[in-house]
């Protein structure tokens, strides 16, 4: 079964979530590898299910008077294990830069949690050819500035900026290529067999010819996610 990360971003308000955790209970074992990344007011009400428990956004900072900031502290303690950084919504919306993103995921990995980390290139990076010069930039930036002990903890996530939310999947051949190049570098450049997801208009239709990647360990799936007969759908047809 492959990782399958549910990002459910600004979406769900309570009486919302509780429809929603109450359907997806009934249909995830617990030997899918799922993980639900719900808002922050919401994360405690995911607690003790049948999957793994992800916030969608960390603080840069440690602790202190930061008003309206989630630590990971904070997060370790609601028993979350999983953080996404680098997000094409907080790079785009939030102007974050690599220098945040690094300090997030050391946050990330010193409160023992693992790190979700978005790396992806544009439409016109992708018409230039340029799609793996891009990805290389993007993980030596990141990387190079972590010490090594962390690489375990970091996920890395291969999401198309032009994919998402496009109706539009990344083409199954380049898939492959892109992400045998990302395993390949990570050995080559880090010493670290690294895991490595998918996200880009993921639905449970298309995910029967992504399955076909044996080198993808999994997916990050948002607008699929968020229709619960669609999610279920998926996560059915990841099933071994």
């Amino acid at each position: 079964m492959k990782i399958i990360v549910a990002n459910l971003k600004m979406n769900f308000n309570l009486e919302e979530n509780i429809i929603y955790k109450n359907n997806i209970e009934k249909f995830i074992k617990e030997k899918d590898n799922v993980i639900i990344c719900p808002s922050f007011p919401f994360l405690s009400f995911y607690n003790n299910g049948n999957y793994s428990l992800g916030a969608q956004n960390v603080s840069e900072y440690e602790k202190g008077s930061f008003t309206g900031e989630v630590s990971a502290r904070d997060l370790a303690s609601l028993d979350v294990e999983y953080c996404l950084v680098g997000h094409y919504d907080r790079r785009n919306n939030f102007e974050e830069n690599d220098k945040i993103i690094i300090s997030k995921i050391n946050n990330i990995v010193d409160n023992n949690m693992n790190a979700i980390l978005c790396i992806g290139e544009t439409k016109e990076e992708k018409s230039c050819k340029k799609t793996l010069t891009i990805l290389q930039k993007q993980i030596i930036e990141i990387f190079n500035r972590i010490s090594p002990e962390k690489y375990k903890n970091i996920i890395i996530a291969y999401e198309p900026i032009w994919a998402i939310g496009s109706g539009e999947v990344c083409e199954i051949n380049k898939l492959k290529e892109i992400i045998t190049f990302i395993k390949n570098f990570m050995v080559k450049s880090y010493k670290v067999n690294s895991i490595v997801l998918y996200g880009g208009s993921v639905t449970e239709f298309n995910v029967l010819d992504l399955n076909d990647i044996n080198n993808l360990d999994g997916y990050l799936v948002s607008t699929s996610a968020i229709n619960i007969k669609n999610f279920e759908a998926i996560i059915s047809n990841c099933r071994s």
